[in-house]
């Protein structure tokens, strides 16, 4: 389900990853190539974060 909501909250998510749970409010992804981390974090650390990744970033924070 996770895995569903982060596919369609951004582009980035259009390759290959993995999602890992420590616990029921921790999750880890994973991405397989490691250019797509270095995007995510870029991403994380611009303007880019809008619309359904926002509200996932904002979710996850409350």
């Amino acid at each position: 389900m996770l895995k569903s909501a982060l596919h369609a909250s951004h582009d980035i998510f259009s390759g290959e990853f993995d999602v890992r749970f420590v616990d029921k409010s921790c999750a880890i992804v994973v991405f397989w190539q490691p250019r797509l981390s270095k995007d995510f974090l870029n991403i994380m650390n611009s303007e880019e974060v809008v619309g359904g990744l926002k509200e996932l970033v904002s979710d996850g924070l409350r």
